[in-house]
């Protein structure tokens, strides 16, 4: 009975093991998501946006801070802090549905069934990196050209 139980036992177990083999996508696509917000004109615009709302409140501060008292200041100072964190949430929301979008046509396109941070990929897998890049800025400039390395 035991050597029953033992065999049944190791062909279920093979039998998982392949139906597990099976199911491995075999389109891998890659992303360098530091090549593309160091490249893409998009990426940049609206991390340069993020920084023009920071030096605003910045200096909306600086102009206040003489006249508020301590606790007037620290209540002024959290506000704008909030006010940056949100535009921050807004602008990484956009960067990202964007991303996302542009991502799901290519994908489409070259029939990729799983796209992957290129960091945890050692071996194998296409590298979108460039085409995602350019599709992203053809969307949001006229020009459309971006310097890819």
């Amino acid at each position: 009975m035991k050597k029953c139980f033992f065999l049944v036992s190791m062909i279920v177990m093979l039998l998982v093991l392949a139906a597990c083999n099976t199911s491995r996508p075999e389109n891998v696509g890659l992303l360098d998501m530091d090549k593309v917000l160091r490249i893409s004109k998009r990426a940049q615009e609206l991390q340069n946006e993020l920084i023009d709302i920071g030096n605003k409140l910045e200096a909306e501060y600086r102009k206040k801070e003489e006249k508020l008292s301590g606790e007037e200041g620290k209540e002024e100072l959290d506000r704008i802090y909030e006010e940056y964190v949100y535009n921050k949430q807004r602008l990484e929301r956009t960067l990202n549905q964007e991303l996302s979008e542009t991502i799901a046509e290519i994908s489409r396109e070259e029939k990729l069934e799983i796209v992957v941070y290129n960091e945890i990929v050692y071996y194998g897998g296409v590298d979108i990196t460039d085409k995602v890049i350019t599709r992203l800025d053809d969307k949001y400039f006229e020009s459309g050209d971006s310097d890819s390395e």
